[in-house]
């Protein structure tokens, strides 16, 4: 009859997991009994424990390297994300896969080194939701932002095999993040955007799709990608502004 259902929620604590590094599944079942018979509904749970990042900020001179053992979760704190300072460097090895949350992403004024040694052990960029609904949809999170350094330290990507999925801007300059949520950069500060302070990017077989906004976004900078593949995006897929120098190969 109407008005008839019964919710019940079921909370799972897992305690010393036999491999903590593995994917687990926990089975149970909610037993109850109407006039006298007796059901079940069979419980499947899957977990995984994972390192978790949540506003970290790498600074001048530090070296870290992202093990590829268990998933990596990004999530936004006071700082929106994890950061790479100028002069510091973020290593992620070959086949470590990385969900990142809501109003979160990979800020790079320093150094990110992200390269697999085959795409059977690729690096994943993506949103932290599971559910199908959730799958390959865009503006799940911001997406590898990169900046610009005054000083003599340059920020550089070396990307190889990388997938960077579901995002607000893919790959992008800092300048779109701060001009589409009306903190544009002055234009004074355009004066900064030339060649000697140019980010290097170098993108190697990696792939960027499903952005909200652009897949790849350069002002003034030095592009080197081979083998890529940009698409479907909500804007330009890539956009190559105020000079630069740039090489694609395909």
């Amino acid at each position: 009859l109407a008005h008839d259902s019964l919710y019940v929620f079921v909370e799972t604590t897992v305690k010393n997991p036999l491999n903590p590094n593995n994917p687990f599944v926990i089975n149970d079942a909610v037993e109850f009994v109407t006039n006298g018979v007796t059901q079940k509904v069979v419980l499947a749970v899957w977990g995984q424990d994972a390192y978790y990042h949540k506003g970290e900020i790498y600074r001048f001179g530090e070296n870290v390297t992202w093990k590829n053992d268990k998933p990596h979760v990004i999530l936004q704190s006071s700082f929106p994300g994890v950061g790479v300072d100028s002069g510091a460097t973020l290593n992620i090895e070959s086949g470590t896969k990385i969900f990142v949350g809501n109003n979160a992403g990979l800020w790079v004024y320093g150094t990110l080194n992200a390269m697999a040694s085959s795409w059977s052990d690729s690096i994943v960029f993506r949103g932290l939701r599971l559910e199908s609904y959730y799958k390959e949809k865009p503006a799940q999170w911001w997406g590898i932002i990169y900046g610009r350094n005054k000083d003599a330290q340059i920020a550089k990507l070396n990307l190889q095999r990388v997938v960077v999925n579901e995002t607000f801007f893919g790959i992008a300059d800092e300048f779109i993040f701060n001009a589409s949520f009306q903190q544009q950069v002055l234009p004074i500060n355009l004066a900064d955007y030339t060649i000697a302070t140019a980010p290097e990017i170098s993108l190697k077989q990696c792939i960027v799709k499903n952005a909200q906004n652009t897949a790849l976004f350069a002002l003034n900078a030095k592009v080197d990608a081979e083998n890529c593949i940009f698409h479907t995006a909500g804007s330009n897929v890539a956009a190559l502004a105020l000079g630069g120098e740039y090489k694609l190969t395909h």
